[in-house]
């Protein structure tokens, strides 16, 4: 009897140890917790901040055109922000350097750091980074500016706790909210769509 009061024991041990082990856990922040960190993490993309020169409209889309959008996305840390300079005496870009952490599409080496511009209409528009912030972002190629990549309002910060945060309204850009999963997760979700 002993003999299989212990054999039950050691299945039921061996039984929640293989469930803790191969458990997928579903860590998220709440809706709470999300609106807690938006101070620190706020969103942008207030088309009244641009030029009213410029036509911009917001246009609900998915991560997937996303990712047929941009050339890869890119997880990295903000390491200098990159001075505004002009480009043909008319167009004015500012930017910052990015050092790649992970590449969703291996295009870019870890480690490397790559400079991410935009147009400085759009610099009310786009996320206010800083040195040491971490950042998910899609990054397009520049092809009139070698080795630099552009960006734009669709990318998602990455907190101390790993936890990625949009830096724009996703209810309003986005089929469907990512903002409150772990960093891993999320680009295995972009890893879904090949470019």
């Amino acid at each position: 009897m002993n003999k299989k009061l212990l054999f039950s024991i050691l299945i039921v041990i061996v039984a929640v140890l293989l469930i803790l082990t191969f458990a997928e856990k579903d860590e998220r922040l709440n809706a709470y917790e999300i609106e807690e960190l938006r101070t620190q993490y706020p969103i942008y993309g207030d088309i009244n901040k641009v030029n009213p020169l410029i036509e911009i409209g917001v246009v609900k889309t998915t991560l997937k055109e996303l990712s047929q959008r941009a050339d890869t996305f890119v997880y990295g840390e903000i390491t200098e922000e990159v001075p505004v300079y002009s480009v043909y005496s008319y167009a004015k870009f500012y930017g910052y350097k990015l050092r790649v952490f992970k590449d969703a599409h291996r295009k870019i080496a870890q480690g490397e750091e790559i400079i991410i511009i935009a147009n400085t209409e759009f610099k009310d528009y786009n996320p206010s980074l800083s040195v040491g912030m971490k950042v998910v972002v899609p990054v397009a190629e520049n092809k009139s500016q070698q080795g630099k990549y552009n960006f734009d309002v669709c990318m998602y910060y990455v907190t101390e706790d790993g936890f990625v945060l949009s830096a724009f309204d996703e209810k309003e850009m986005l089929d469907k909210e990512y903002s409150g999963i772990k960093i891993e997760k999320f680009l295995n979700e972009i890893k879904k769509y090949p470019l």
